[in-house]
């Protein structure tokens, strides 16, 4: 029970790190959830199951394990002032298109769905997306092949 604790410290303390350096916001997007979801857990209202962990790594741009192992230097503070999380800018996370359409007509509508519905519209959406990039790039080369000649 105890490793258990000591993993679920270093996921908190990998996560403190990550707002400060992400913001809350950019983390509850891509992980689907509220900003006050991220809060509670870290300030410990409420506890992430390993699964929620899993994904809340993902949504800061970590493998779970890796995420654990960064939560740990900092908590020993082993890291280097070169790894120090203010020594270097961080890199961005991608943000899905789908997501990010998905999160604006939610709030454009002001309609609630419930998880299952949210996958399957963010499957729709991303099919709808992947036509429309292969359109445009076909699009893209006839009007290019106009410059070849």
């Amino acid at each position: 029970m105890e490793e258990i604790d000591k993993n679920y410290k270093h996921f908190i303390f990998a996560l403190k790190e990550a707002e400060t350096r992400l913001g809350v916001g950019k983390i509850a997007t891509q992980y689907q959830c509220t900003p006050q979801y991220i809060y509670q857990i870290i300030n410990g209202s409420k506890i992430a199951g390993r699964r929620t962990q899993f994904k809340i790594a993902a949504a800061c741009g970590y493998d779970y394990l890796d995420f654990l192992q960064h939560g740990k230097q900092l908590y020993e503070g082993e890291l280097s002032d070169k790894e120090k999380p203010d020594a270097t800018p961080p890199a961005p996370i991608p943000m899905d298109p789908a997501i990010e359409i998905l999160h604006e007509a939610l709030e454009e509508t002001g309609v609630t769905i419930n998880e299952r519905q949210k996958h399957a519209v963010l499957k729709i959406l991303r099919e709808e997306l992947a036509k429309l990039n292969s359109k445009t790039k076909e699009d893209i080369k006839k009007y290019l092949a106009v410059f070849g000649k």
